[in-house]
């Protein structure tokens, strides 16, 4: 293999496209908080990558954390039985200390072109010359957890993937209300996909029959209640939601993506955007969702949101340092800040 700098880090789309056009790599190194990701990605390259013959003896699966750089080494260099090459798995690379990384510089300064190894790890420091080595001779992938804004396209994707399809706002419904743990969602997803039989379309009402529709459903009419000023109705909710198990500094975390929401969608409109279309892709929303936010946007200036943002901040913080047992009464002290008289409101 040909030496080459170091190059951007490739996607996990890119792995496949590169695997799937009949290319091989002496290393991969796949890294990243994102676990979910990273492991599909990494059950679905040993497949592609574990030999045909007498797979059993010619694959190795090895932690870091419990075995010597001296034994990897031995494994690596340990020829093929009855197969052209062998699969050294190498997991938790994360544990592997400065000295180990030196050992190992020497399998990929002599790499052998009878062993494919596929290291992983949940995070890796790249100005150590290994992953250095291993970026420049092999194929590196990292693995992120999708932003906020970017999960319903991930959603949508891996509807697909698992044999049916999404709704837009159904996908925006169970961004908002899982957010960014993939493997939930992906759980989520098929258990809706279950609800509405094989090759359906999983719609808004499929995902509140099948996410707790009564606890977590009413999320979005906690927002909605706090968002017109409705305290009575908020209070209610905000206690049946704590009462069904969830947690405030879930239900605090969603209030305050819904505010950012309504100060953005009052930033469009008062710049002269009305069309619900083009504000719900600013937004990079459903436009099952974009009414009510442009409605809401106009019962309260953007000095009294961003009022109630600091609210919400300082309720996350409160939840964060008093504990469960004050979980209720800081919610209550929140609402009593989102909804103040009507007399702090006004009508755009």
């Amino acid at each position: 293999m040909s030496k080459r700098s170091a190059r951007r880090r490739l996607s996990a789309a890119d792995l496949v496209a590169h695997v799937q056009a009949g290319k091989k790599a002496g290393f991969y190194l796949l890294y990243g908080e994102e676990g979910f990701d990273r492991e599909r990605a990494t059950d679905w390259l040993i497949q592609q990558l574990a030999p045909d013959a007498a797979r059993d003896f010619n694959t190795d699966y090895l932690d870091a954390e419990h075995i010597q750089a001296s034994d990897i080494l031995s494994v690596y260099a340990a020829y093929p039985t009855l197969a052209q090459h062998r699969l050294l798995v190498l997991r938790r690379c994360e544990h592997l200390n400065a000295e180990a990384c030196r050992q190992l510089e020497a399998m990929v300064d002599h790499p052998m072109e009878t062993t494919i190894v596929i290291a992983t790890a949940t995070k890796v420091d790249m100005r150590r010359r290994l992953f250095q080595q291993l970026d420049r001779e092999g194929l590196v992938v990292e693995f992120r957890t999708p932003y906020q804004e970017k999960l319903p396209g991930w959603i949508q994707s891996w509807a697909r993937r698992a044999g049916g399809s999404i709704e837009p706002a159904a996908a925006d419904m169970l961004a908002l209300l899982i957010g960014r743990n993939l493997r939930v969602l992906a759980a989520e997803i098929e258990k809706a996909l279950t609800f509405v039989g094989a090759g359906g379309c999983i719609t808004p009402d499929a995902v509140r029959q099948v996410t707790g529709a009564t606890a977590s459903s009413s999320v979005f009419a906690l927002a909605d209640a706090t968002g017109q000023g409705d305290m009575a109705r908020s209070l209610a909710l905000a206690r049946q939601l704590v009462a069904h198990g969830e947690q405030p500094i879930h239900i605090v975390a969603m209030l305050a993506r819904h505010y950012r929401m309504l100060l953005q969608a009052r930033s469009l409109m008062d710049r002269g955007m009305r069309d619900a279309r083009i504000i719900a892709r600013e937004l990079s929303i459903s436009t099952f969702f974009v009414n009510g936010y442009m409605e809401q946007a106009q019962l309260r200036s953007p000095e009294a949101t961003w009022r109630a943002i600091g609210a919400l901040l300082q309720a996350d913080s409160r939840l964060k340092s008093l504990g469960r047992r004050q979980g209720m009464l800081v919610l209550e002290l929140l609402i009593l800040d989102l909804c103040p008289v009507q007399a702090l409101y006004r009508r755009a």
